[in-house]
C-alpha cells in the first residue's frame, strides 16, 4: 500500500439549502408532504460524476491515509442548550467536523461546506454498516450569534430530508470557551476589517476527518471537499480501524 494525501476537485455544494431546503424542512412537517426526487439517493451516488469532478475516487482500501495530528477535546453546546465534551460525542465513530458560521453566504466557505456533509449524509443512505459508524458534526465559531437555538433551525433546515449518519449542529458558550479548540485545529477566524455581503468573518475551509481513536487523517480544504473522496476516506479508515482490532 502506499500513502496518499487524495487531491480533487470539488463538489459545488451551494447552501441554496437555506433557500430550497428550507421550504423543503418546512414541508416536511406536514403528514401528506411528497418526498422530492432530489431526496432520494441514487444507487449510484457514488460513481456520479460532474465537470466539478471529472474522476473516479480511488477504491476505500486501496491507500493508507497517515495520523496527521490528535483531535483535541472541548467544551461546547448542544442543541439542548446542555455543555458537553467533544470526545463524549464522537463515541468511538468516524467523524467529520466542519466549522462554520450560519450568517456566511459564502459559496466557497461555510456554504460548501454544508452542502458537502449534506451529500455525505445522503451518502450513508446506501451504506448502513457505515452510517452506524459515522457522525458530522457542525460547529459555530460565532457562539455570540450561533445560539442552540440558532444552531437547531440551521440544522433543521440543512437536515431537510435527510436520514442516514448522525449529525450534531453545535455552538459554544462565549468565543473564549471555543478559542483553544480552533487554535488546536488551526482553524484561522478572522473578522472582516470591511463589511462584506458574505458576513462578518473571514475564515479558510478546513472540514476534518477523525478516526473512532481520535486521530485527525485528513484535512479537507475547497479544493479538495469532493463527498466522495471524503466517503472513501472514511470507508478506508473504517477498514483499517476493524483490521487492527482483529489482530
Amino acid at each position: 500500500m502506499i500513502t496518499v494525501f487524495p487531491f480533487a476537485r470539488v463538489l459545488l455544494a451551494s447552501l441554496i439549502l437555506r433557500a430550497s431546503l428550507g421550504l423543503a424542512a418546512a414541508q416536511a412537517d406536514r403528514p401528506d408532504a411528497a418526498v422530492p426526487e432530489e431526496a432520494i439517493v441514487k444507487p449510484d451516488l457514488m460513481k456520479r460524476r460532474t465537470a466539478e469532478y471529472d474522476y473516479d475516487p480511488p477504491a476505500a482500501g486501496s491507500y493508507q491515509l497517515p495520523v496527521l495530528q490528535p483531535a483535541v477535546d472541548g467544551t461546547v453546546l448542544g442543541t439542548d442548550f446542555k455543555p458537553v465534551r467533544l470526545h463524549d460525542l464522537m463515541r468511538d465513530r468516524v467523524v467529520v467536523l466542519s466549522f462554520i458560521y450560519t450568517r456566511c453566504t459564502d459559496p466557497k466557505a461555510c456554504m460548501r461546506a454544508t452542502g458537502a456533509l449534506s451529500e455525505l449524509q445522503r451518502m450513508s443512505r446506501q451504506f448502513p454498516d457505515v452510517a452506524q459508524r459515522l457522525l458530522l458534526v457542525t460547529l459555530s465559531f460565532d457562539p455570540a450569534h450561533d445560539t442552540p437555538g440558532v444552531m437547531a433551525r440551521y440544522g433543521r433546515v440543512s437536515l431537510g430530508y435527510g436520514v442516514g449518519c448522525e449529525w450534531l449542529f453545535l455552538t459554544a458558550r462565549t468565543r473564549e470557551d471555543l478559542a483553544p479548540l480552533l487554535e488546536a485545529y488551526g482553524q484561522r477566524v478572522d473578522a472582516r476589517q470591511k463589511p462584506s455581503a458574505f458576513g462578518p468573518y473571514y475564515h479558510p475551509l478546513r472540514v476534518y476527518l477523525i478516526d473512532p481513536a481520535r486521530q485527525i487523517r485528513n484535512i479537507y480544504s475547497y479544493g479538495l471537499l469532493d463527498p466522495r473522496l471524503v466517503m472513501t476516506d472514511v470507508q478506508t479508515v473504517l477498514l483499517e480501524t476493524d483490521a487492527s482490532r482483529r489482530r
